[in-house]
Formats: C-alpha cells, structure tokens, sequence
C-alpha cells in the first residue's frame, strides 16, 4: 500500500503551448488541425487534445508514415513544475515485490485520498516469467533493485524534481538523488540528436518512450503496432526521430510490442481506460509503469463538462445524440446540475439541438462546437464534423454468414482519412434477393435461404460505392475429390516398422463419388508393440483452405482390418502451428464398415487462415500397439475431403431398414412371401428421400427387384417379394435401399426352409483349422433321390487353397474347378444313383499352409448354389439356396516357450499341444535372419524339454517354431540378444523409496546377466568403517531380474540386462553410512549415504518430464544444481524415457542421475507416465528400474503407491488412460490419504487435471480427480505430461477457494516443449520454452518453492500454507 511509502512532495513543472480554444478548466482541440511536423509523417489525419489535470495534458496523432500506412500514436505532456502533480514508479500492487499486472491494476493500487493516477504507460523490459524488470527500480526514494548492468539505461525524477535519462557512466554519482526511477534499453535521443537505435523486434512495432524536453518538461508516447490497417507500428530510427518532433532533446525507450499500453483517466470520470489498442487484443500484465499523479484535491463539485461524442465525424443526414458528464476543478467527476444547463450550436446554420442535447443535422457539412452552458456560461464544449465522405469500403472483401444470423458488414465510411460515421439515411444497399436485410447499424440479418452474391453499398449524393462478396449458409467446400489423380500425395510413416502405400481406387472398388478415391494401403504386422504408431497420408505441401472453416470432413472407407485405429488429421494454422485435429475418438475407434461421414471440428481457440498439413492430411493410428487391438494389414478408402463453414445441407444418413420379416426363422413351408420394413432416416433435416425405383432385393445371390408381379414397394414404407417358393435349405437376403444422395442402407439375413424335401448343405468335419493340417468340408444331401444334381459356385480365401475334392460312390461322376488365383471352388454335382436318406456327396480338403499368420481366419461363403430336380417343379419355385458365411480362426497345433535368448547363455525352450500338455519328439527350427532354409535346433525329450547351448553367436533376428506330424505351431518371432552390461560392470545405481526413510534404504542398479546371480549389498556406518575398514561391512542380500529391451529397430541395440534390488532395514535415523552393491565378486566404488531425521522443515525437489533421448543437457544441469541441495527426496512427475523398451535411453538418463553423488543417495519418489508404458504394455522395466513400494492397489502394482517423509504423506498415481484402473486407483487412494495422519497431504500424477496444454488429452483426470482431492483435503497435486509449467490459484470444486488444493504442471526437465495456455483457474503460466525444477522448502505449515530454469535463473516463487497443520 502507498501508505508504506514515505512520500516527499516535490516542485514539479509542466509548461505546454496550446492552439484552439480554451474552455476553463480543460482543454479540447481536435478533428482538422495538426500541430506535428516531423519527416516521419508522409500524411496527417488527425489530432485530438484533451486536459486530464491540472498539468497533465493528452494527445493523440493519426498520420500515414512514409510507405503510406498507418500510425497511431499517444501522448502525455505533464507539467513537471505543477506542484500538484507528480511522475511516479509503479509497481505490482504498489509494492516491493517483483510480479506482474496490468498497467490499470498498477495504477489503481497507487490510488489514495487526494492523489488520482490520471495516466499511465508501462515501462521498463522485464523477465516475463519472474515479473522481475531488467534494469533499476527506485520507488518513492528507496531503491528496490539497485543493481545495474552496464547495458541498461533508466529514465528518472532525482530528489530534486528534475527528470534525468542516463546510463550506466551516470548512475553511480546519481544513484542517491533518484526519488523514481524504472530501466530503459536505448537512449534514443541524446543532446536533441538521434544516439541510439538498436534492433528491438522487428522493423516495426509497437513502442513506449519517454522525452524531455528542453524547458524539463516530461512526455510519454506509445505507439500501437501490429494490427494493420489500424496501426502498422513504428521503427526504432523512426521512433527517436519522432521523439524529436515532439520536443525531446533526451529520450529513452521502453518495453514494447504486446506490453504497449497507455491508459488515462476518462474524461468526466474517475476510472483510469486504455486508449490505445494493445497488440495482444488485450492489456499485458507487465513489471512496473509509470503513473502520472494529480495530487489536487477533488471536490466532486460541477465546475466544468465533458461532452460526448466528440473528436468524431459524422454524415450529412446524421441525427447525433450529446451527452455530458460533469466535473470538479481537479477535472475528477461531479454531478450535473439539476436545471439551467442549455446546448447550443456555434453555428446554428448546421441544423437545430434540442434540449435534450439531441442534433438534427441539415445537411451543411463542415465543423462545428456543440457548446453546453449553465446558468448562461459556458461550461463545456465539443467539435464535431458534418462531412460527405470521400472514401468508402468494407473492412474485408468477403463474408460468410449461417442462415438466420445476425453479422456486422463493417461498412467504413472516410473523410481525409477519418473515419466517419454513416447514417442510414445516406447510404443505399443493394442486398441479393432473399439474403436478408440491413439495419441502421450495418448488420446483416439472414433468413432462412441459401443464398450468394455481391452487396453493394451507395453513399448518397456521391459516385462512393463499396461492394463485399457474401454467401449465406456457404456449403462445404470440397478440398480434395481425386478425380484429377493423386497430385501430389505422399505417404509416410512414425517409423516404428509401419509400411504404407498410396494409391487411387476405381470402381468396383469404394469411390464414394465421381471415379476414383483415395486408396491408402496399410501393414502394421511387422510394427512394434506397446508403442504409438501411425500411417500418415498428404499432398506432398501445405494447400491453403479457402475462408475460416468450422471443421473439416470426409467419406472413409473402412474395411474389417481398420476396426478399432484412430483417425485424426493435421491443419497448419495463422502462426504456422500444426495442430491435431479428431475425426474419430481414440475409443473406440474406427466402428464401421463401408463408407460413413466423419468430421474433425476446429476447435474455436485455433487462429486461422489455416492450411492442410502437406505430409499428415490423414493420420491412421494406434497407441499402446497390438495390446488395445490388434496389428493388422488392411486399406482404407477416403473420398471428398472438404471444408465446412457451418451450413450443410448433405443428406448424410442413410435409410433405415427396420426389419425383414423372415430374420433368422425356420418355416414349414416352401411358400414364404418375404417384406422389409424402410424407412429414411427422419432426425436428418436435409433428407433427400428413398430412392425407390434403385432398391435392389437380392435373395441368394439374384436380384428380384425387376420381378414383375412379384416385387412390390410401398412408399410409406415397404418392400415386399411375395408368390414364390423356395426351396429346402437356407436362403440369404440382402436388401439394398439408397436414398437420393447415394446413401445406401444394406441388411443381410437368412431363413431357412424345412419341409422334409431334398436339399443341399455345407458341413465341417474339424472342430478347429490347425496350422498346417487340412481342414475338411463336407456338401451333404439329404433325400437325394429327388435331385438329378446342383451346381455350388464358393469363394474361399486363397490364402487356404482347395487340395483335392473327392465324390461319393453315389455322386461319382461329378466334377469340379478350382481358380487359384481367385479362390473359387465351382462344384458340378451329379447324382448317379445315390439313394439313401442322407449321403456326403463331395468331400472338400482344404490346406492350412504352415506360412498362414497368427490370427488369421479360414473363411468361405456360396456365391451361387441351385437344386436339379428329378421331377420339374411350379413355374414359381425358387431351386437356389445359401449359407451364413463360415470364419474359423486358425490356431497352432503347439505352443513353443521359450525364455529370451541370451548370447553366452544355453537356451531352453519347451514345446505344448492345445491341451497344455507337454509334448514329446516335436522338431523346433529356427529361422535365422530371415533365411529361407529353416535350421533344425532339435527335438523335444520325453518332458516336452529342449536345451541347447547356443543357436547363434551372433545378434540375429530369429524365428522359432514347433512341428510334428505335419502339424505347426506359429513361428515366435524374437532374437539373440546381447549382454547390456559388462560381466564386471555395475551401473546405474539408483536410490528408491521404501517404507521408512528414517530406518530404511532401497536401491537399484544394473549389471550383466552373464554374472553370479547373487544381488548383495554391503554396508556400514561411515564411523565404524573408518576405524575398521571392511571388517566392519555388514552384508545383505537383494533379488534381481533379467530386463529384455526390444524397442529398437535394428537389433544389435537390443538387450538383456540385470536389473537388481536391495532394501536396508533397522538403520539408524540421521547416520551416515557407506555402502557397495555387486555380486559378491564385483562391486560399485564405495559410496555413501545418510538416513534422514525426522523434522519438521527439510527441503526437496520436483522434477518434470525428461524425455529427452537426444539431448539431456538441461536434465543435467538440473541436476547438477540440486546435487549441492541437502534434499529430502526428489520427486518425478513421469516419462523420465520417451521409450521405455529401449534400453540407451534409460542408461543414459539413469546415468545423469547417478553421477551425482548426493543426488545417487537422494530417494527418487516416481510416477509412471505414459512414456514409461511406450513399447513396454505393463510398464514393467520402468516398476522393476524404479523399484517403487507396492502398497498400492492390486490393479497397479509398483505404479501407485504412498510413501511418508518426516511430516509429509505422498500418494503417487500411475498413468493410466482405463477408466475402470482409474476408479480403482482413486478407491485406494481414500483409502490411503484418510489412513495417514500426516499433516501434509500431497499427491503426484502423471496427467494433470488442470493443464496447461488443452491438447494432452487430460479429460478423464480433470473429469474424476478434483473431486476426491476435493473430499481427501490434499494440499497440493504435483503432475507432469503437458511440457509447460504452471501453477493454480487454490482451487476446490473448480472455484478459487482459500481451502482449496494448489496443482502444479511441473514442466519439464528436457528439451520438448508444448505450447502452453492458461484459463482463469492458474496463478501462473511459463510460456518460454525452458526447463526448469521446482525447489521447496518446507517449515512445518508452509513449503515454499523456487522456481529455477536450468540456467539457474528464478522464474516463479510461491508459498502454500497448511491452514490445518499440527505437530506430529
């Protein structure tokens, strides 16, 4: 508060020279005159002047710069003799602390009784994550920031009232006479000549700078930027020539660009507004300001008017509404009189005012005052201008509106550059017929109609037209239709073993519309598992989309292969950002077959124009690989790619097939009449209707709907075959029903017919296709005697070729074809005098080749199949009949197990049937790097067992597989693998947590598999050690596991280490000891270690996402840095990887961490992100590294768990995207959190609930985690995922709440960065792209933290306070 501040009141100055009128006690002159001449100004426009105090004057100046653009400036002038008024530094909350806040809030905390900021800019260049500024900050006499680098130059009021700019070479003999004083970056004017003019930004920005002129007397200009045609901003060179036109003979630069803000108290009020138009679309909380300060008492006693509008111009048959607002002498507000004010025109041949202050305008155009008297004097007055405008446009040249919408045209009228208001008295419109109307204000109201065309407006009077391209209800505009070829398109691939290829499609293949669509073909059978993949589709460059879309769509194609895989896509935005947009959800994925219209909205927080991606138009993806669902080789097909603005009018639905009345029943009967209940599918407002005349009724195969006399529709809604009979056996329907924009409904069913009479049917003779064996179908007939023959034309996959067909005696003079190239079996049957009740006419064996896939189905279906009578039948019987397509999933006839193969080690592998039965004399091969000659390993003994001592030396891709009797097991695809880890070699040493720290130590670390399986650990006080030596060492033993990492493409990077664990116990708290891990035999150089005491302050640090395969220098500078820290515990928020099943990236990231001696002995309390879960399902190399407690749920072991440090109770939550673990996990967690009677409660998460980056996908914790924070009371939620740091206010139920939780992003440790975004809910937002670790520092019922960047520099400081703390 000010009231902190001892304050001296100074002498101050201020002397102007004034042109116009002079209405006591204030100043106005505006409209034609321009008293500024300087060679940066090619054309001036305007200049408005208007007192804001006693002393204290602002300008503005609207001029063309030299290349014709625009330019908008601000000024203030104060009066730095004027006793009663001062220039002040302003501060965050008018206090000591460094921060940020807008220049308003600044100015408003500087407020008190008898002192009223009226104007303010801001100031001095800052550090825009610490709110720390860049150069000096002198307050009221005290210096607040004293230090001073010899780059930085400060603009100030000494003691004695005189304001001074200078550098470093005057700071130290001036530094004890500065009263206020902020930092500036360049002197631009020196001595009345152009000094300094530095790059900052770019060419042209925005600026603020401050003069002196030669009497003393202060300026501060602002000039705004960025935002053409408004105000294209200035350069430095100009800026200093500026200055000089405006009276500097000194003059320094300010903090620019989105920070340039100018705000002055409103004239006949007493709230500070900003005039200018901030870069950033609004106000920048920035460091300091300076604050112009009236300290003349205020009364609030009229004395004077301010009336509005005024600095404007208006057209001829304008009628303008005046109003006034009172003021006191100090120009601070005052209430108008109740009676005996009157308006008067200065010339009243312009038109009439009332008294009401409302102005008819004649028609007379040139300026006027609007003059407002009391009791007969003049009290306030305002120049207008009645003006026939010289210059008319619209701000764009095209618009697109929805149907029965309300958008403004934005119709600028001009005069000699000024903008002027219209009157709908003055302008005509002509408006496409049926596009709506336009009202006084310009706005188009739109009705109902789709409709385009050109509105052109006409001023009156004048040859002035203005014309803007309109389209109301604008359809969606196709991107890519493919008709033209592919032009362009690519495909790609994450690189992970994806294959893709890209082609066009032509009918009969799915093309949606016109001739040809997009074929993207995938193979993900050969990819990683337990990681992201993607099939990537673009046009080779980034093509531009036409307008502003509300989302983009598209017709896919999907086939059975694509089930379940995530389609998305990228668009480039306005600041060249690729985005990632959703055409489906991720769950549950591409759920149809056939086409089907999907749509990615563009979510309104994107800046466009925007562009597709050229490399990633289209994204096929899968996440958590071959565990969600399963890898496969498919195509999908994609048509019509368009743009959408908010209108359609597609029919995008098809009809609805409701029933067909013969679904799945048996009937008695050969005389079934068949109907179909249809209809369109009614919730579609832009349905086109069936189409009834292009339904197609299909039964087995043949398409009655040209059956005169038999197939009938109803167009309310039927379909119906009626008058035949069909004959035994099963019959298949398909029914076809498109609508008129070639949606098309399909629907497939069987009945059956079973009278007793002769039929034909397929049968399997195997319960089960086994790899390799042969698989038998068998045609049965029953009551053959009443049939001569049929003819069955089957399709069976060609993967699976037909054999040999065999005939029974009864049926031996049958023939059949087979295409092998197509898979098509054609049977010929003839009876040659079979006669029993039921006979297989036809064996068919079919081969399960030994080569077929794991998961691959066996299927065959009948494509045609017809009855020969012995005896003719009724012109309507129907002789054809069907089958329900048969699947059979091949499965392998053994199972082969077999551990990983390690180099230097006998490999064991044992081999089961179908039963799980051990299996005796089964071959296993191997197949060594892709060889086409499989190599014989050997035979199973008597126990299903083989072992042998080596099958490759060398690091090979190897396949294995079991065969007996003709029969195969499916090939395990794995191969040799190298030691990660020397025989002597121990690395990686980790501290973990453990029960309790004051008592106990883990530890971790990695050594070869080829050494003595014998984890140990030795250890002794430090004080027994150093008198006995290693006759003191205590030795314990640990366990261990062999970790395969597989993650890498090419396979001598892949591997087998030994992962080791070990927990001491009974410690003693607050001791020193020295310890070794090894094998017994080989050992880690003695290091040491201290168990931790327990109290009530103690320090620890919170470390974010790492991530960083490729450059860890952050992480370790990081970590450097810390490891001077006496800390408690580190914790990590997840992805300390960013692939888990790679082993290089965990040695190198382990590495860092335990170079550092302290930081080797400093317990690491883990999450698992979801990186640790990349290529690596179950996460378990990062629970077995990590070494977590596993106190936690039985749905995550190792992932959640809690742990106690002194005062302090941590839960920590494993990443999992699966709401059912979730919900199991927040169960244990009230469990754990209302067991604990520590006094802070915190908990750590991979994914935020509350983020910084809205695209992280964080839905599911933000929709179920606050809640049971909520309940629980926990202090504060440490997370991670979102690579940009931030923290939240206080928060409870999603409201600030002084007993709220504080959530923390943590950021990140490495080199990946997200763009960061913040809501209203966070007190603090990084926006750089640095990283950074979070250093607290508890003392019983506060913890404050540090925000440090891995330079060392300090960007966020915070303090949380346990109102419910009590000692233990």
């Amino acid at each position: 508060m000010r009231k902190n501040w001892k304050k001296r009141i100074l002498p101050i100055t201020l002397s102007f020279a004034l042109a116009g009128s002079i209405i006591s006690p204030s100043f106005t002159l505006a409209l034609g005159s321009f008293d500024l001449n300087s060679p940066v100004i090619q054309t001036p426009i305007n200049e408005y002047q208007a007192s804001l105090a006693s002393g204290v004057m602002e300008k503005h100046y609207s001029f063309e710069g030299k290349d014709g653009k625009k330019i908008e400036s601000f000024i203030v002038d104060v009066d730095v003799q004027n006793s009663s008024v001062s220039i002040e530094a302003g501060t965050p909350n008018d206090g000591a602390a460094f921060g940020l806040q807008p220049v308003r809030q600044q100015a408003n905390a500087a407020n008190g009784d008898n002192r009223k900021v009226v104007a303010a800019v801001n100031a001095d260049f800052y550090n825009m994550a610490t709110g720390e500024p860049m150069g000096v900050v002198y307050k009221d006499g005290q210096a607040l920031k004293a230090q001073y680098s010899a780059s930085q130059k400060f603009f100030g009021i000494k003691k004695s009232g005189e304001a001074v700019i200078g550098d470093s070479t005057i700071y130290d003999g001036m530094k004890d006479q500065l009263q206020e004083a902020l930092g500036g970056n360049a002197i631009l004017v020196k001595n009345g000549q152009v000094y300094q003019t530095p790059q900052t930004g770019a060419d042209r920005e925005p600026r603020t700078a401050v003069g002196i002129k030669a009497d003393g007397d202060v300026f501060f200009a602002v000039v705004d930027g960025r935002q053409e045609a408004y105000s294209t901003g200035i350069s430095m060179p100009d800026l200093a020539q500026l200055m000089i036109d405006l009276g500097a003979v000194n003059a320094l630069n300010l903090d620019g660009g989105g920070s340039s803000t100018f705000t002055t108290r409103e004239l006949g009020g007493d709230n500070l507004e900003v005039d200018n138009q901030p870069s950033d679309r609004s106000e920048r909380s920035v460091a300091n300001s300076w604050l112009i300060v009236s300290k003349e008492p205020s009364d609030h006693l009229f004395d004077s008017a301010h009336i509005e509008p005024y600095d404007q111009s208006f057209t001829p048959s304008a009628t303008i509404p005046f109003t006034a607002k009172g003021r006191d002498k100090s120009m601070a507000s005052a209430s108008l009189p109740a009676s005996g004010l009157t308006w008067e025109l200065s010339d009243s041949t312009f038109g009439t005012i009332d008294e009401n202050g409302k102005f008819l305008s004649n028609g007379k155009t040139g300026q006027l005052e609007i003059i407002l008297k009391y009791q007969g004097n003049l009290v306030g007055k305002s120049i207008v201008e009645i003006a026939q405008p010289d210059e008319m446009s619209f701000a764009s040249a095209e618009l697109t509106a929805a149907k029965n919408s309300q958008t403004n045209l934005n119709l600028m009228t001009k005069f000699q550059k000024r903008n002027v208001h219209w009157n709908s008295q003055d302008m005509e419109f002509d408006i496409p017929e049926g596009m709506g109307t336009i009202d006084e204000s310009g706005v188009l109201r739109t009705g109902d109609k789709t409709v385009s065309g050109t509105i052109t407006a006409r001023l009156k009077e004048t040859n002035l037209t203005a014309q803007i391209n309109v389209s109301v209800g604008k359809l969606p505009e196709v991107l890519f239709d493919f008709e033209g070829g592919l032009e362009g398109w690519k495909p790609s691939v994450v690189g992970r073993g994806e294959k893709a290829t890209l082609g066009l499609a032509a009918y009969p293949a799915p093309v949606r519309f016109g001739n040809q669509s997009l074929k993207l073909d995938f193979d993900l059978t050969s990819a990683q598992t337990g990681t992201t993949l993607g099939v990537y589709a673009g046009p080779g460059s980034n093509i531009a989309i036409p307008d502003n879309p509300s989302s983009i769509g598209m017709w896919m194609y999907a086939t059975p292969e694509a089930q379940g895989y995530w389609l998305r896509m990228n668009i480039v935005d306005g600041n060249g950002k690729t985005q990632t947009i959703n055409l489906n959800q991720e769950k549950p994925g591409i759920n149809w077959t056939g086409w089907k219209y999907i749509e990615a909205d563009i979510p309104a927080s994107f800046t466009g124009p925007f562009k597709i991606s050229g490399t990633q138009a289209v994204r096929l993806m899968v996440t958590k690989s071959g565990i969600t669902v399963p890898l496969r080789k498919g195509t999908i097909y994609i048509d019509n790619i368009r743009a959408v603005y908010g209108d359609k009018v597609d029919d995008l639905n098809p009809p609805v097939i409701q029933s067909i009345n013969v679904d799945g029943k048996e009937f008695k009967t050969n005389a079934v009449n068949l109907k179909a209940n249809v209809n369109e599918y009614e919730d579609d407002p832009f349905k086109t209707g069936i189409d009834w005349e292009k339904i197609r009724f299909l039964v087995d195969g043949k398409d009655y709907s040209k059956s005169e006399g038999h197939f009938s529709f109803d167009m309310d809604g039927s379909v119906s075959l009626s008058g035949l009979q069909w004959a035994d056996g099963t019959h298949q329907i398909t029914l076809m029903v498109p609508d008129k924009f070639g949606n098309q409904a399909v629907k497939t069913v069987y009945f059956t017919v079973k009278t007793g009479a002769a039929k034909m049917e397929l049968v399997k003779k195997q319960d089960q296709a086994l790899l390799g064996d042969v698989f038998d179908l068998v045609v049965k007939a029953d009551n053959p005697s009443e049939i001569s023959g049929s003819t069955i034309k089957m399709q069976l996959d060609k993967n699976f070729p037909v054999e040999n067909v065999t005939f029974s005696n009864g049926f031996n003079t049958s023939t059949s074809s087979y295409d092998t190239e197509t898979g098509i079996l054609t049977l010929n049957l003839m009876n040659s005098g079979e006669t029993a009740a039921t006979a297989e006419a036809a064996t068919i064996q079919i081969r399960i080749p030994a080569s077929t896939k794991e998961g691959s189905k066996l299927t065959y279906e009948m494509i045609e199949a017809s009855l020969s009578y012995t005896v003719p039948k009724e012109e309507n019987f129907v002789s054809t009949y069907s089958m329900a397509p048969a699947s059979f999933e091949v499965k392998g006839a053994f199972d082969i197990i077999a551990e990983p193969i390690l180099i230097g080690k006998p490999v064991v592998m044992t081999v089961k049937d179908m039963n799980k039965e051990l299996i005796a004399d089964v071959e296993i091969f191997a197949i060594i790097n892709g060889s086409t000659v499989p190599v014989l390993v050997g035979k199973t003994d008597e126990k299903g067992v083989l072992r042998v001592d080596t099958i490759t030396n060398e690091v090979k891709n190897i396949a294995l597989y079991a065969v007996k009797d003709g029969k195969y097991s499916f090939k395990v695809n794995t191969q040799t693998y190298p030691p990660l880890a020397a025989v002597t070699e121990i690395k990686n040493i980790l501290s973990t947590p453990t029960s309790d720290p004051h008592k106990g130590k883990g530890f971790t670390w990695m050594s070869s598999p080829l050494a003595k399986e014998k984890p140990v650990i030795q250890f002794a006080r430090k004080k027994d050690f150093d008198k006995k030596g290693e006759q003191s060492l205590e030795t314990i033993a640990g366990s261990s596991t062999n970790q395969v990492f597989s993650g890498e493409q090419d396979p001598t990077k892949n591997g087998i280490v030994r992962v080791n664990e070990v927990t001491l116990k009974k410690l003693q708290q607050g001791t020193t000891y020295v310890y070794r891990v090894g094998d017994g035999e080989n050992w880690s150089e003695l290091q040491e270690f201290t168990t931790l005491m327990r109290k009530q302050s103690f320090e620890f640090a919170v470390l974010g996402d790492t991530q960083s395969p490729a450059d860890l220098s952050d992480f370790t500078k990081i970590l450097g840095n810390l490891d001077k820290k006496d800390l408690s515990f580190m914790i990590h928020v997840g992805d300390l990887i960013d692939e888990s099943s790679k082993f290089k990236q965990w040695d190198d990231t382990l590495n860092v961490l335990s170079q550092y001696s302290n930081i080797r002995s400093t317990d690491l309390v883990a999450a698992l992100g979801n990186h640790e879960y990349m290529g690596d399902a179950n996460g378990q190399l990062a629970k077995a590294i990590l070494n977590s407690p596993e106190n936690g749920p039985e749905a995550d072991k190792g992932g959640t768990y809690s742990v106690d440090y002194n005062n302090m109770h941590i839960s920590v939550l494993g990443y999992t995207d699966d709401t059912e673990i979730l919900n199991k996990q927040l169960e244990w967690l009230k469990q754990d959190v209302t067991n604990s009677d520590k006094p802070w409660k915190i908990l750590v998460t991979h994914k935020p609930p509350y983020y910084t980056n809205p695209f992280g996908g964080n839905e599911l914790m933000k929709q179920k985690l606050p809640p049971v924070v909520d309940e629980l009371g926990i202090d504060i939620v440490f997370s991670g995922h979102d690579h940009s740091y931030g923290r939240t206010k206080k928060l409870k139920d999603g409201k600030e709440d002084p007993n709220g939780t504080v959530y923390v992003v943590a950021g990140t440790t490495g080199k990946k960065h997200y763009d960061a975004v913040a809501d209203e809910k966070f007190d603090f937002v990084n926006m750089e792209n640095i990283a950074i670790s979070l250093q607290a520092k508890v003392n019983k019922d506060q913890i404050s933290f540090t925000t440090v960047t891995s330079d060392g520099e300090t960007i966020d400081q915070f303090t949380v306070v346990n109102e419910d703390y009590h000692e233990e």
